[in-house]
């Protein structure tokens, strides 16, 4: 790390310098590029710094944006991105060397596959006078061109080198390089002591370990000469065991790892090439056993979709058959961990298959679901949460709701590091995961055998067979035809390419028409019978992701009536048909980030409704008294629904907007009094109209309330408060107009982790940071604050550093007026990052060597 590290930063370097972190999957490539990414002393050193990860297939102007976009500082990203999706590749080449010149940048590409990419995005990226010192920091799985040599304590960590253009072997591509550095499996010693981190915080056995288990040589033995992956792996998997289970899992592992420690390859590869013919026989009878229950199922559910008028009661109990017997089939094929097939696997593979068998049926089913992503992609733990609870793969126990119990399921499958966390809010509350490639391969693969879920790249030559699940990975083709005869079909998730919108323009008939056909075959099947509804009533989840041109659904939707998950995020999704309100099983309706601005009344009316995320509906509901089940509520108005006696008790997440009279205000802040499982609340006032930002502030029943966001105007206060929410971790306010007393007031905010305060939401010359405020604070931003002159932090009175003791993060965009920047803020010994965009009247930037923080990062926008 710290060669690179000094790659990185020399002075002495030419104009671009690129560096390639290479070794096999699992080998911690990635891990350790991220780490130098993360690294200040690093990051200092360039004036932009991005980081790519290049899926297994992949357009390039999805790439291209990708790299812009971590180029702008500018914080209305959304505008910036829609911009950009209308380029097509050549125009986006010369923004993004526009965006780059005359600065240095450090651009990381993780998991670099062929040579072409790598000479492309070397062509790409500007190597001019302006960019001298800039740097490419690259990830792949080759093997180095000379052999590696023991260092001076004869250990064979790393190899590091530099390419010649004389050298001519089969990684050659690495002549494009500079340096490189060749990662290797551990040494003895390094295994044994990350696991030991892993496991017990520390860097060897606890005292007594090795007393009491006399396995622990073995243990040992077994992690030398291994890869980081695997340490991993078995960390997680010997977490959830007591400490006498062990030794039989070491045991086994070391048993059928002779062969493979002995670097008998060939004869592995050979082995596990052969045809088994016990396991394809078995694989036949146990597709007979799924295709015999689901002949069941079909008797079970048939006409449910012709006869609407059937009774609730006999309904539930067909579904609850329905799920009984589809969770034994999916449940019953199980890997046990014997025999030639075993023994042939290398270890990070025997370890997944023992934890894969370790874990409980409904967790087997959760990791499998994640074959339906791409590895290193952050996945939305949200969305993957309604995804489960749509699937019928967890159920609400000891109280808990389903989406509970399927975070805790997510929660086990971090600590068991099989899922990556990745991201994680203030409130500790998991915003995004990912899977590594080698788990993902696993998998997938489990996924495909036991027939759970199949993924496929392209549409052409898709089995027949009863596929349960399909998950169409589409990177390329605007104009898919789903060519399908699946009437088993459980769910559909899709990810269709956007096509620019320059082809709109140019040929708006073709793309209206591919379109309009994409969706259509996906729903009804009438263009060449790609997929019939009629034959499909079993489907339970229908995601389609992507931005296409405008489109709605057909009427037909309303036949699936098991249909639970209806996903149409980011599309141009005009409107939605009245036949939803028959979509009676219906949990999940995703259309966020389109154009439907309405839903038929009747929508209201289904009971089983847990979650509805809409961007600007015109007209909410009327009525609730059935939406008892409902948690998520976004994008409705203010409406006839505040008034209703039935509160809506169980809401986690409101979105409500056209507030456009006090009273209004008054009249939700009188509702709001009755949720007290409310966790998140984001309120559009418009303007003639004031909400008691103080009364919000103070109302013991929000208790649970943990982000708050209020676009409009707020009331004045001239009180102070001895009680606050004592779980609101993050504030952001827009146009609130707010004054120094409401500053006093939120910096008492006991647990506040986070402050954005948007465009006109502070319209004075003069801010002060009271004493003893914002102590808990991470994160502090001003964007377009038009008014202010100068902020200061008031000390307290015995000088200790009291207000923004923790801040991490400053931003402040476009506050034309600003002059001055708080002195304080030297003496922050926790500071991170200064980000300043777009402040004309500063007087100076302070200097970063001044600081009491080590290496803090100093952003400057245009």
């Amino acid at each position: 790390m710290e060669q690179i590290a000094t790659w990185l930063t020399c002075r002495e370097k030419p104009l671009q310098t690129v560096i390639a972190i290479i070794g096999e999957n699992g080998v911690g490539k990635t891990t350790l590029a991220s780490c130098i990414y993360q690294t200040r002393s690093v990051r200092t050193q360039f004036d932009c710094n991005i980081w790519i990860h290049l899926p297994q297939k992949f357009r390039v102007v999805d790439i291209l944006i990708d790299i812009i976009l971590q180029t702008i500082t500018s914080v209305d990203m959304t505008e910036a991105k829609k911009n950009l999706r209308g380029k097509d590749e050549e125009a986006l080449m010369q923004e993004l060397a526009e965006k780059l010149s005359k600065k240095k940048y450090l651009i990381v590409l993780d998991d670099v596959r062929r040579l072409e990419e790598l000479k492309f995005f070397l062509a790409v990226l500007p190597a001019q006078k302006e960019n001298e010192e800039s740097a490419i920091l690259i990830t792949a799985q080759i093997k180095s061109p000379n052999p590696p040599a023991a260092n001076s304590s004869g250990q064979l960590e790393y190899m590091t080198g530099r390419i010649h253009k004389k050298e001519v072997t089969s990684a050659a591509w690495l002549q494009l390089c500079h340096h490189y550095v060749e990662l290797k499996k551990l040494e003895k010693g390094q295994g044994r002591e990350m696991f030991c981190r892993r496991l017990f915080g520390e860097s060897d056995f606890p005292s007594g370990f090795r007393k009491m288990h006399v396995h622990s040589k073995a243990l040992e033995s077994l992690l030398d000469q291994s890869l980081p992956l695997a340490v991993t792996l078995l960390a997680g998997l010997l977490r959830t065991k007591k400490e006498d289970e062990w030794t039989d899992v070491v045991d086994l592992l070391l048993q059928y790892s002779k062969h493979n420690n002995n670097g008998d390859d060939k004869i592995e590869k050979e082995e596990a090439t052969k045809p088994n013919l016990e396991d394809e026989g078995n694989r036949e009878s146990k597709q007979q056993e799924q295709e015999k229950e689901e002949e069941i199922m079909e008797q079970l559910q048939i006409g449910e979709g012709q006869h609407q008028g059937e009774q609730h009661q006999r309904e539930a109990g067909q579904q609850g058959e329905q799920q009984q017997v589809e969770q034994q089939a999916e449940t019953q094929n199980q890997i046990k961990p014997v025999g030639g097939l075993f023994r042939n696997q290398p270890l990070i593979k025997k370890i997944l298959i023992l934890s894969f068998d370790d874990l409980p049926s409904y967790l087997k089913q959760c990791l499998l679901y994640f074959a339906a992503f791409k590895a290193e992609e952050d996945i939305d733990a949200e969305k993957i949460i309604r995804l489960w609870v749509a699937e019928g793969l967890v159920q609400a126990t000891d109280g808990h709701t389903m989406e509970e119990h399927a975070e805790d399921c997510l929660k086990m499958l971090i600590s068991r590091c099989l899922i990556n966390l990745v991201q994680v809010g203030y409130n500790n509350k998991i915003i995004t995961v990912s899977i590594h490639e080698s788990v993902l391969d696993f998998a997938m693969s489990e996924a495909r055998d036991s027939n759970f879920l199949q993924v496929h790249h392209s549409t052409t030559d898709l089995p027949r067979a009863a596929i349960r699940r399909l998950s169409l990975q589409n990177a390329f083709d605007t104009h898919t035809r789903l060519n399908l005869s699946t009437p088993k079909l459980r769910s559909l998730l899709c990810e269709f390419p956007e096509a620019p919108s320059d082809d709109h323009r140019k040929n708006i008939t073709n793309c209206y028409s591919h379109s309009i056909q994409q969706v259509r075959m996906v729903i009804t099947g009438r263009i060449n019978n790609d997929l019939n509804i009629c034959r499909c009533t079993f489907l339970r989840v229908i995601d389609l992701k992507g931005t296409v041109q405008e489109f709605t659904l057909p009427e037909e939707i309303g036949w699936l009536v098991h249909l639970r998950y209806l996903g149409l995020a980011d599309s141009r999704l005009r409107g939605l048909p009245s036949s939803v309100k028959k979509l009676r099983s219906l949990q999940t309706l995703d259309i966020t980030n389109t154009d439907v601005d309405s839903v038929p009344q009747e929508f209201w009316n289904l009971k089983a409704l847990r979650h509805v995320l809409a961007r600007h509906l015109k007209k909410g509901p009327r009525q609730v008294h059935s939406l008892n089940n409902l948690q998520t509520l976004h994008g409705v108005p203010w409406g006839r629904w505040v008034h209703e006696k039935k509160r809506l008790t169980n809401l986690r997440s409101l979105q409500v907007w056209n507030l456009s009279t006090s009273k209004r205000c008054k009249a939700l802040l009188t509702y709001l009094a009755s949720l007290e499982c409310l966790t998140s609340l984001d309120l559009e006032v418009k303007e003639g109209a004031q909400i008691q930002l103080d009364r919000l502030l103070i109302m013991p029943v929000l208790r649970n309330l943990g982000s708050l966001k209020i676009h409009g105007p707020v009331q004045a206060t001239e009180q102070s408060y001895s009680y606050l929410l004592p779980n609101l971790s993050k504030l952001e306010l827009c146009g609130s107009g707010l004054n120094q007393n409401h500053i006093d007031m939120i910096a008492g905010l006991p647990n506040l982790l986070e402050l954005i305060l948007g465009k006109d939401s502070y319209m004075h010359q003069d801010m002060s940071i009271p004493p003893n405020g914002f102590r808990e604070l991470r994160k502090l931003r001003f964007n377009g604050l038009p008014e202010l002159v100068k902020w200061h932090v008031q000390s307290s009175a015995d000088g200790v550093l009291s207000s923004l003791s923790h801040l991490e993060h400053l931003c402040i965009f476009s506050c034309a007026k600003l002059e001055l920047i708080p002195d304080y803020l030297l003496k922050l010994e926790n500071l991170v990052q200064l980000t300043f965009h777009d402040l004309p009247k500063l007087l100076m930037l302070p200097s970063l060597g001044k600081f009491s923080s080590k290496n803090p990062t100093l952003v400057l926008g245009e």
